[in-house]
């Protein structure tokens, strides 16, 4: 018989003469059927806070962690570990850079995936969703809403939204300038969902935009350009980014980094848009890929199916399924130091890609 175990892993740390000891709870679904409970802090980091909350936990207490799972192995049977990269079964997600442990779910298949500042949501294939990582705020704490009829996800900074078959959108996790309550607007009619930093995006099946939550930087401003034939949408930290039927792009709010300029080889022959930190990608039909604000794409990248755009860093998918990832050009910040846009070795076949604040996943 299995016992119930709580294993409690505590990092402290100084920074100056303060020391923090913050703890939060990890989802820890994939290991519930053992009976055992994980709890995680974080790992403060000077000069990469928000809003009083620390960096994510480090890799090393990811490491640690598993080191102690090990040892608590005999008793619980054997437990499910990380995939290797070359060799996962298909549908599992593969996940790097700064200490987020990817979802082990035995049998289980994903269909989609989303990368939040330090959690995780994956849309499995009967409809229901995942997520896991930091929960603060709950936002990986997935409301009885969102586990069935889910058709698409999107997650924010601390916050999620999920798009339902019915065309009604649900969210969770923080909501400090209501980017998780959705207006009745948005509560019918949507095909695409997309969450920034502390705004929320929804395109209706009219091709308009909605959004709601901060507009500090205007971002949640529809310009007019926006209120009509848009069929794509993708929320950056501070500004969005709308995909036309004709294949332009339009952005708006935050431009510090010129994030929100269209450059001239975006304002045609677009499929495909995504939208970081202080930077936009934009995917062209013959497979190239245009950045503008504080980006520039690697020489030579071609034959891209997907992008996907994090707060340092970027990902591209190629048709062959292998990822290309690299840094952003922001001055500030070693947009690599956590291993985001490194790409485990030995990773292909695979079908989506999605990019967080300090991390990656592969599906």
């Amino acid at each position: 018989m299995n016992h119930p175990l709580s294993l409690t892993l505590t990092l402290s740390h100084k920074e100056g003469e303060q020391r923090s000891t913050h703890a939060e709870a990890l989802d820890a679904s994939p290991f519930a059927h053992r009976g055992l409970s994980l709890s995680l802090p974080q790992r403060g980091r000077a000069g990469v806070r928000e809003k009083g909350c620390d960096a994510p936990w480090s890799r090393r207490a990811s490491y640690s962690l598993w080191f102690l799972v090990l040892l608590v192995q005999a008793g619980l049977g054997a437990l499910p570990m990380p995939p290797d990269p070359a060799t996962r079964p298909v549908g599992t997600v593969v996940s790097w850079g700064d200490g987020v442990i990817p979802v082990f779910e035995p049998g289980a298949r994903y269909s989609k995936i989303a990368a939040g500042y330090a959690h995780n949501l994956a849309l499995k294939s009967d409809g229901s969703v995942v997520a896991w990582g930091n929960n603060v705020y709950g936002e990986s704490t997935v409301p009885v809403v969102a586990q069935g009829g889910v058709v698409a996800i999107a997650t924010g900074w601390r916050h999620n939204l999920v798009l339902k078959g019915d065309g009604s959108v649900v969210a969770w996790g923080l909501s400090d300038y209501g980017q998780s309550t959705v207006p009745v607007v948005a509560q019918g009619g949507v095909v695409a969902v997309a969450a920034g930093t502390y705004h929320s995006l929804a395109l209706k099946s009219d091709g308009s935009v909605v959004a709601w939550g901060s507009d500090d930087y205007g971002q949640s401003t529809m310009p007019v350009v926006a209120q009509s034939g848009v069929v794509a949408i993708a929320a950056g930290s501070y500004h969005s980014v709308a995909l036309k039927s004709d294949g332009s792009v339009v952005a708006w709010g935050l431009n510090n980094f010129g994030q929100s300029t269209m450059p001239v080889l975006a304002q045609s022959g677009v499929v495909a848009i995504a939208a970081g930190n202080y930077h936009s990608l934009a995917l062209k039909s013959d497979g190239s890929v245009v950045a503008w604000g504080a980006s520039t794409v690697p020489a030579g990248l071609g034959g891209v199916v997907a992008v996907a755009a994090g707060t340092y860093h970027s990902l591209a998918l190629k048709s062959d399924g292998s990822v290309v990832a690299w840094a952003t050009t922001e001055p500030s910040f070693s947009s690599n130091e956590r291993g985001q846009s490194t790409v485990p070795a030995g990773l292909g076949g695979v079908v989506a890609v999605a990019a967080g604040s300090y991390h990656s996943l592969a599906l």
